[in-house]
């Protein structure tokens, strides 16, 4: 009995901090639930049966899982794509060019000033094809369908229709040699970019995926918020659907007020 007295004596400090420790929980569970319990009940379409209930506090309102479901999905309707527009590519069709140019457009065959008018509009057709970039591949797609092009690391938005297409080679080609009233020299122009035109757009999927990931992370599970005194809903009034959002949104914050207090 004495050891057992002497083993209480020395480990008295040790005893006392438990003791401590499991009386501030026992407040902590005692307490804590009284005060943060949502003590109504109501039902949507019914009228609410309690005094005049006001804000307690502020707190967000909260988005049903339909609602924040439903815009994730428009999101995902609405996707911009990015594209990636490769400058390499063009380098070497512009290098490329000058070289050909003057094989085809020899100087035995024009004079200066020809073959100075002849260069300008076949660059002329280079850039109308490499403002926004020729696409790699074909597609159905809307022309008016928004995209981000990517130049030197910036993205910039405009649409899909601004993009050229190789089969769209012989028209533009035409359409700008008509307006120099170079159109004789079609075939030649035909001969020249046959080959040359490389594509250098191409749809960059992970860039896109990642985009559009992020966006989805900016969805809010709230709207907007109820200061602290505003009236909720008064006595007999029936309960529906923004009030119902509002009641059930004060009722989730109690709800985690409580859990954070037993979890404490």
């Amino acid at each position: 009995m004495r050891k057992f007295l002497d083993s209480i004596f020395k480990n008295q400090s040790l005893i006392y901090k438990y003791f401590l420790y499991v009386a501030c929980l026992c407040c902590i569970v005692f307490f804590f639930p009284k005060g943060g319990q949502f003590k109504y009940e109501f039902q949507k379409g019914k009228p609410w049966q309690y005094e005049n209930l006001y804000a307690p506090f502020d707190f967000s309102i909260n988005k049903s899982a339909e609602e924040i479901t439903n815009e994730k999905a428009e999101l995902s309707k609405n996707k911009i794509n990015y594209y990636v527009f490769d400058d390499e590519v063009v380098a070497k069709v512009y290098a490329d060019y000058e070289a050909k140019f003057a094989e085809i457009f020899s100087s035995d065959r024009y004079n200066e000033a020809q073959i100075v008018t002849l260069s300008e509009a076949g660059k002329e057709i280079l850039d109308s094809f490499y403002a926004y970039g020729i696409l790699t591949g074909t597609s159905g797609k809307d022309p008016l369908e928004p995209i981000y092009l990517v130049k030197n690391n910036e993205a910039s938005r405009t649409t899909f229709g601004k993009l050229s297409l190789q089969e769209d080679i012989g028209k533009t080609m035409n359409g700008i040699l008509g307006k120099k009233g170079l159109r004789s020299f079609s075939r030649s122009y035909q001969e020249l970019f046959d080959g040359l035109l490389l594509p250098n757009v191409d749809l960059d999927k992970d860039l896109s995926d990642r985009a559009m990931q992020e966006e989805l992370s900016k969805v809010s599970n709230t709207r907007g918020t109820v200061d602290e005194g505003k009236l909720i809903i008064a006595r007999g009034e029936v309960v529906e659907s923004e009030n119902l959002k509002i009641l059930e949104s004060l009722k989730q914050e109690y709800e985690s007020e409580l859990w954070a207090a037993n979890n404490y």
